[in-house]
């Protein structure tokens, strides 16, 4: 039951959260972003977080917070870089010398193609995005760079009601940028879509292999062999991978609910405490003053 309603409040949060990327990126970027982009919304999360509502609404946290994931991105950058080239090797290797990859399907080529490509691509961007991030020195460069104007109604309705801005200071209200966040997050999405297709295509295969005509018992016995020991192991890595990632998931979702709740009894205290002095200086009863 615990588990069900935890999983029944993720999915209202996800809702919730369409809705909301729905009004800032438009409907095909909440799309990707829901979808096949689901690694933009981390970074999404730590921009809007750190950067557009600093801690302690300080003009220098902003700047500091954008300067450290500026940072961090460098050397993330320097990590893809040097492992898209070696998995492009690696495809390059696979693709010339595996023994009768002419007489497979050419999705196995195609794979390989594909992960030398992706591989490639990821180091290209990686050098790119980080030159780009090194021509910005000043934390203030940054943070324009991070974010973008503030384009949903209801949260500017709300900040001018609620935080007192004037309407015309509507533009400086911003929002993590869409741009921005898939520029940072390409070269990782390359080498994710480098891996991937080297592993499709080394199942597809080791799967060939076992169709092949011509084979003897034992060959086809070892090819069986290889193909379900191949399917087992990469099941059962793809299992220990998701999970831990599927329990922080629900981690978070339980600690925003208790973050929620302490604020709802602080707000509750606040106003038990305040009210009655309110009363003895006749603000909420001005008839018995």
């Amino acid at each position: 039951m615990a588990i069900s309603a935890q999983i029944s409040e993720l999915a209202a949060q996800c809702v919730k959260d369409l809705k909301r990327d729905t009004e800032r990126y438009g409907r095909l970027g909440a799309l990707f972003l829901h979808t096949a982009l689901l690694q933009l919304r981390p970074i999404l999360a730590t921009i809007q977080k750190h950067v557009v509502d600093p801690n302690g609404h300080e003009p220098d946290e902003a700047s500091k917070a954008a300067r450290a994931i500026r940072d961090s991105y460098t050397s993330v950058f320097t990590t893809v870089g040097v492992a898209g080239a070696i998995i492009a090797q690696i495809a390059v290797s696979e693709l010339i010398s595996l023994n009768d990859i002419s007489e497979v399907t050419f999705l196995v080529q195609l794979a390989f193609i594909l992960g030398v490509l992706a591989g490639i691509l990821s180091v290209y961007f990686a050098c790119i995005v980080q030159t780009m991030l090194s021509g910005l020195p000043v934390g203030d460069e940054v943070k324009e760079w991070l974010t973008t104007p503030e384009r949903s109604l209801e949260i500017l309705r709300r900040s001018c009601v609620s935080g007192g801005h004037e309407v015309g200071k509507a533009d400086e209200l911003r929002m993590p940028s869409f741009g921005s966040a898939l520029m940072l997050t390409m070269p990782a999405l390359l080498l994710n879509i480098s891996l991937g297709s080297l592993l499709v295509g080394n199942g597809i295969y080791i799967g060939q292999l076992y169709t092949l005509p011509g084979l003897n018992s034992i060959t086809k016995g070892q090819s069986l062999a290889t193909l379900l020991t191949f399917v087992i192991v990469a099941g059962l890595l793809l299992i220990i991978g998701t999970f831990p990632a599927l329990m922080k998931t629900l981690e978070g979702t339980n600690a925003a609910r208790r973050d929620r709740q302490d604020r709802l009894r602080s707000l509750a205290t606040d106003v038990g405490v305040h009210r009655p002095a309110a009363n003895k200086a006749g603000v909420l009863n001005p008839g018995k003053a």
